[in-house]
């Protein structure tokens, strides 16, 4: 599974040029996806709902930062990130952010209670119907699980 995500991480920089540093090479999209991937099992929740958000929140970019707070390359706001001077391409770091998104996005999952809800959740902060950025994300997960196969 970490060799298919690293491959869906490579296809979705490919597509874009704001893609940051070197993911697009192997190496560090495999360091990226073992970060999400721990962080996914460690809270609950899937690894490729993980790299989806991560590619719409910031492109993958772990030093983005928002005008509201925001930080890392999942978006976090500071409830559940305490570290957000770490926003290198270390597996530490990515780790660290991987971790806070997961954590953010459990909690999400848990009180919106469907997929798009929780979506909606985690990028505004509350439950509601789908907009139309959530049904980006929902998009790019779809490209994601196609490039794994893997189904919802």
């Amino acid at each position: 599974m970490i060799d298919k995500l690293s491959a869906a991480v490579i296809a979705l920089c490919s597509t874009s040029t704001t893609c940051p540093w070197t993911f697009e090479q192997p190496l560090y999209a495999r360091v990226l996806v073992l970060a999400v991937h721990d962080a996914a099992q460690e809270h609950g929740v899937r690894a490729d709902e993980m790299i989806a958000l991560a590619w719409e929140e910031s492109r993958f970019r772990p030093d983005a930062r928002s005008p509201r707070g925001a930080v890392g390359m999942l978006q976090v706001m500071r409830r559940f990130w305490w570290y957000p001077w770490c926003t290198g391409k270390t597996y530490r770091c990515l780790r660290m952010q991987s971790g806070a998104g997961a954590k953010a996005f459990a909690h999400y999952q848990r009180k919106c209670r469907t997929l798009p809800r929780a979506i909606r959740g985690y990028r505004s902060g509350r439950c509601g119907n789908p907009v139309k950025q959530t049904h980006k994300v929902l998009k790019t997960l779809r490209r994601v699980r196609v490039w794994t196969g893997t189904r919802s």
